[in-house]
């Protein structure tokens, strides 16, 4: 991460994975992705590491497509700045 996708097919199947990034959805798929990333490493991550990774992925995540700049990039800003006003308020 970041994908740089190059042709028009790998742009729409880029921005169909992190669609949920930039809608209502995000909330519930993020706490559903917390329980699998821990599954698969293995290990915990405190509210605040949590938080800390999907601060960082949304920094560097871009959408490729109009519509998704258009339509979900201002979503998804709006769930960045929500996790960042929330960084270091948990231990």
């Amino acid at each position: 991460m970041p994908q740089e996708p190059l042709k028009l097919l790998e742009k729409i199947i880029y921005d169909g994975e992190f669609f949920h990034l930039g809608t209502r959805l995000y909330s519930e798929r993020n706490k559903r992705l917390r329980i699998v990333f821990q599954a698969f490493s293995k290990s915990r991550f405190s509210d605040d590491e949590w938080r800390l990774l999907n601060i960082n992925f949304k920094k560097s995540h871009k959408y490729f497509r109009n519509y998704c700049r258009k339509k979900l990039e201002p979503v998804k800003q709006g769930w960045l700045e929500q996790l960042q006003s929330k960084q270091g308020t948990l231990s």
